[in-house]
């Protein structure tokens, strides 16, 4: 359900469900979550809605990959900006 209201680009519907204590790092059959989508999908929106609910940005999918990796795969720059400025302040 994360996952598709990431891929719609639904951002109330995220953000409802993550307020009613849906995981945040749910998968799917093939290990991919909601931030995997983000990545894919270029979703800077999704994905800061993903990290104010303390999403796990490292987890793999089935083939290894992160949203990181989905996010280079795609070109999504802005993204990958993000997802940078987010590493650096965790640390």
């Amino acid at each position: 359900t994360l996952c598709q209201a990431v891929f719609d680009g639904d951002i109330l519907t995220l953000r409802r469900l993550l307020r009613a204590k849906i995981q945040v790092n749910a998968s799917d059959y093939d290990k991919r979550t909601a931030a995997h989508i983000a990545g894919a999908e270029g979703n800077v929106a999704a994905l800061r809605v993903l990290v104010e609910f303390n999403a796990d940005l490292t987890l793999r999918d089935r083939w290894g990959n992160t949203a990181e990796d989905e996010a280079k795969r795609t070109n999504a720059q802005q993204f990958l900006e993000y997802l940078n400025d987010v590493s650096s302040n965790r640390s």
